[in-house]
Order: C-alpha cells, then structure tokens, then sequence
C-alpha cells in the first residue's frame, strides 16, 4: 500500500504509524482477505488516543498467483474513526471505572507500592485483544477510492477537509 499511494516509512517503529505521507500525515495500513479487518493486540485508551491521531488506509482483497492484490481500498480520516473508537472506549470503560471504585473503597487500607500495583493489573487486563472492523463499517465511514494511487488518496483528504469545514 506504501508503493500504490507513494508513502514513506514513518521510522516510528512497530508501535507508531506505519507510513507517512509528503505532508508528514501519518497513516494506519490495514488489509484484509475477509469482510473485515484485524488491529492490534492489548487494544486500550492509549491505542485509542494514537489511532485517533491517524488517517487509515484499508484495503480488502485476495491472493492471485501468490501475489496479494486489492480489489477495494478506503480512506479514513481519523473522524471516521471516532465512532469505531469511542465503541471500543465504551466496552472498556466500565473496567476502569471499577479501578476507580476500589480504589476509592480501599481507602488508605493499601499502601502506596499495593495501590500502584492494583493499577498496574487493572491496565494491563482491560484491554481488548484485536478488535475487528467491519467492512460494513468501513463502507459505511469510508471513502472508496477509485485509484489506487497518490493523487487519488490526496483528494479523497482534501475533500474530506473541505466537508469538515
């Protein structure tokens, strides 16, 4: 996908954003055989607050010849994203807001290193493990691009700008 829309590497490693536009727009790669698509392990508030912060590319296509090629591929700005994040930010905040709970029934009965160590559980254990987007989603937030190319994908950013404005 990098190569189709002329991106560059981001050099943020494996945790950042996978590619860069000339504009230094940083973006999320996702392709998929299915009607969906995978996204990370340990899926969190701090994932949330990095995705949001990215534009997508998904792409859904198949193997030929053991070659993979697209067949469809979205733009998302990081609003069409909000929505699929604040579902996910809804599933895991009642985990979090039960940390809050104990944490205010526990009172001073804990010690500091014992309360830092609720915390540090309780974060580690709410997250979710590879939430999936659907393509009904990604239809339906997306824009479908009719190119696979850099021009293509700068005007689908461009307009969703100007719709934004």
């Amino acid at each position: 996908m990098r190569k189709l829309f002329k991106l560059s590497e981001s050099g943020e490693s494996r945790i950042g954003a996978d590619a860069v536009d000339n504009e230094k727009r940083r973006f999320e790669l996702k392709s998929g055989t299915t009607k969906s698509t995978t996204t990370a392990r340990d899926v969190g508030l701090h994932t949330l607050e990095k995705w949001l912060g990215k534009h997508w590319l998904i792409g859904f296509g198949e193997k030929k010849s053991g070659q993979f090629q697209f067949n469809e591929i979205f733009y998302l700005s990081p609003e069409d994203m909000k929505p699929f994040c604040d579902r996910i930010r809804e599933k895991i905040q009642p985990d979090l807001d039960l940390l809050k709970k104990v944490k205010t029934a526990l009172g001073d009965r804990v010690s500091d290193e014992e309360r830092s160590r609720l915390e540090y559980l309780v974060n580690r254990g709410y997250t979710l493990n590879n939430p999936k987007i659907p393509y009904a989603y990604v239809e339906a937030n997306g824009t479908k691009l009719t190119k696979f190319n850099a021009k293509t994908l700068k005007k689908a950013i461009q307009d969703k700008l100007n719709s934004v404005s």
